[in-house]
């Protein structure tokens, strides 16, 4: 995925949802507020942006052949 517009959409937009959901967890945990609605719904909110995230990240991937086929080497040696 080349980091244009969707690379930095995709980045703010997971920092956004991490943002939101760390607010309510330390509400919950240190400011010991009964917050647990806000949370799940910020749980959710978190999944689906991290979905988000990985559908663009698996749509934009290129694919490219890892390892090149022996046979095809110029310099092959066939092991009988």
């Amino acid at each position: 995925m080349k980091l244009k517009w969707e690379g930095l959409s995709c980045i703010l937009l997971w920092m956004g949802a991490q943002t939101h959901w760390l607010m309510w967890g330390y509400l919950l945990e240190f400011g010991g507020n009964k917050v647990f609605l806000q949370l799940w719904v910020a749980s959710l909110i978190f999944m689906a942006a991290n979905t988000f995230v990985m559908i663009m990240t698996i749509w934009h991937h290129r694919y490219s052949p890892l390892f090149k086929c022996l046979a095809k080497s110029k310099n092959s040696v066939k092991i009988e």
